[in-house]
């Protein structure tokens, strides 16, 4: 697993302080949950990072249990006076079978190897009809020093990311890319401007983790827009993200 933990600070610092990319994730997802899980009493977020979206699913499922997983839980700290459960696990080998209901993996298998064995795991832990809700970053032609920093190992393209589910036992309810109206922007950022000052260093001096207030604004415009439309059906031929929603194959 490739990941560096020395960034909670700077995760934590962005989505505490509205950024519009954490914020609008977090809201897809929880959205997709209420659609395609309605009846969600049970949530594991896997690699919950600082918490952050385990801790608005909390929040928007009332009466939910929620738990997060991770390696590095204590600095996802804050997240238990918000409705959730932590626990410290590895995630191929998590310590739960057959008892939730939703199971996240929110920008996680690229971080691995043999993601194969992350989506065994986290399937595992799924109740027989429960529901998988998976991020990870698209478009491989984005990549640069960023995701060597963040500890990417790929970004994944639609179709590589559908044959891993349904190689994982798991059947797509749906997917999409999302937030196409930033690829242009981190196209730019990451590749034509990537050698100047503040572009890519140290956690903290990632310009993408702090958005002026004009740009996050316009983002979170476009994100909220963009969300309305993959609740009603539509499907975007390009994003800098994907999300899927998929169960496990009944057997």
């Amino acid at each position: 697993m490739s990941y560096d933990a020395s960034w909670h600070g700077s995760l934590r610092a962005a989505e505490e302080g509205g950024h519009p990319w954490f914020r609008a994730r977090a809201a897809l997802v929880a959205d997709l949950l209420m659609k395609h899980g309605p009846s969600t009493s049970t949530v594991l977020d896997l690699g919950c990072g600082t918490g952050y979206a385990a801790a608005l699913a909390s929040s928007r499922f009332q009466g939910t249990f929620v738990a997060a997983c991770d390696l590095s839980v204590e600095q996802s700290s804050g997240s238990a006076g918000r409705g959730v459960s932590l626990v410290r696990a590895d995630l191929a080998r998590l310590p739960f079978r057959n008892g939730f209901d939703a199971v996240l993996l929110l920008d996680v298998l690229e971080h691995f190897e043999d993601e194969a064995a992350v989506l065994a795991s986290a399937r595992s832990a799924l109740r027989e009809a429960g529901l998988l809700v998976v991020t990870v970053p698209a478009m491989p032609g984005l990549w640069s020093s960023y995701d060597e920093r963040c500890g990417h190992l790929r970004r994944y393209r639609p179709g590589e990311l559908a044959r891993t589910l349904e190689d994982g036992g798991l059947e797509i309810v749906m997917m999409s890319p999302f937030m196409g109206f930033l690829a242009p922007w981190l196209f730019l950022s990451r590749r034509v401007f990537a050698g100047r000052r503040g572009s890519v260093g140290e956690a903290g001096g990632i310009r993408e983790f702090r958005p002026g207030r004009l740009t996050a604004t316009m983002a979170s415009s476009a994100a909220s827009v963009e969300k309305a439309m993959i609740l009603r059906g539509v499907r975007f031929p390009f994003g800098s993200s994907i999300v899927a929603v998929a169960r496990p194959v009944s057997t």
